[in-house]
């Protein structure tokens, strides 16, 4: 979710993977913004916002080169093309304590851990739109978080993907442990087209059925069959946006090398392969969450760990 108004975005990847054993998720973040302003703050929402850590990529993998990598392991090569109002009041009537802001690579980051959090964010590095405060709380419980973040240098065109991780969330209507996708887009509309009411439709149309240009990567214990009776995965993978779906096999030993070398992230071998779905046109606008299973990757880790203790 962008809060200000952009150019152009496009080539969002996203790469997530789950790790049973730290039953904790990795979200890598990449995409290509032509910005009007250095402070336009991106918001992604987080569930469990007390256990997020940010994870710095520029030495291990600079600019696009993680998912360059990533691209080269798959084998073949087959596109799939997805044919109550709040603001946030930064001038309340008592001070409030400004969120830290954290320099991360190639990034300016604040954890909001609320909402209301989000009333604290630094307007000398961030800027936040009224609209984006009208947007958030439709979706998101009031339990989450919300990281906020901007590029350091508008001028660097390689920068490394944003990486955090946190712990597992659940399904939003149960307790089944899931990954959580951040895909809901937000992109505000430019005030010349608000004072016309031919555009102003057509904006709001836009904000349902956005445009796409996403790879998803998703790699861990999840539900691959495509016979799934799962209705969390019918609707990621066939979606009624999505005109296919296709699962690659991967060299799981290779990626989870590739993990191995970010700091501080701290996962292990994930025994699954990855799958990836490229998508791309107007489409339904929302955020995915694919059910994960505990049990089976644990237990696989476990037998490894006794089997070859020199891996881990």
């Amino acid at each position: 979710m962008i809060s200000k108004p952009v150019d152009r975005v496009s080539n969002t990847n996203i790469f997530v993977a789950y790790d049973p054993w730290l039953g904790r998720q990795v979200t890598i973040y990449q995409n290509s913004v032509s910005n009007f302003s250095l402070r336009n703050g991106m918001v992604i929402p987080v569930p469990h916002p007390e256990t997020v850590r940010f994870h710095d990529m520029t030495e291990v993998f600079p600019g696009n080169s993680f998912f360059n990598e990533l691209r080269s392991m798959f084998t073949r090569e087959k596109r799939v093309t997805l044919g109550h109002s709040k603001t946030i009041n930064h001038h309340d009537a008592e001070p409030r304590t400004l969120l830290t802001v954290e320099t991360v690579g190639d990034f300016h980051i604040s954890l909001a851990h609320s909402f209301e959090d989000l009333s604290r964010i630094n307007t000398d590095i961030f800027e936040l739109s009224d609209g984006i405060a009208e947007f958030i709380p439709k979706f998101y419980p009031e339990n989450w978080g919300f990281i906020v973040f901007c590029l350091r240098d508008n001028t660097n065109a390689r920068y490394s993907p944003f990486c955090f991780s946190h712990a597992i969330t659940t399904l939003p209507e149960g307790e089944k442990p899931a990954i959580y996708i951040p895909t809901r887009h937000y992109h505000p509309t430019p005030e010349w087209m608000l004072r016309d009411p031919k555009y102003h439709r057509y904006m709001e149309k836009l904000q349902e059925r956005p445009e796409w240009h996403h790879s998803i990567f998703v790699y861990g214990n999840v539900d691959q069959r495509k016979d799934s009776k799962d209705e969390h995965v019918q609707d990621f993978m066939r979606h009624d946006s999505f005109t296919g779906y296709l699962f690659k096999s991967i060299n799981s030993w290779k990626l989870s090398g590739m993990l191995r070398r970010i700091p501080d992230l701290g996962f292990g071998f994930i025994s699954n392969d990855c799958c990836r779905v490229d998508v791309a046109g107007k489409h339904q606008n929302q955020d995915f969450f694919i059910p994960v299973d505990q049990l089976s990757s644990a237990y696989v880790k476990r037998v490894l760990c006794l089997l070859w203790p020199p891996f881990w």
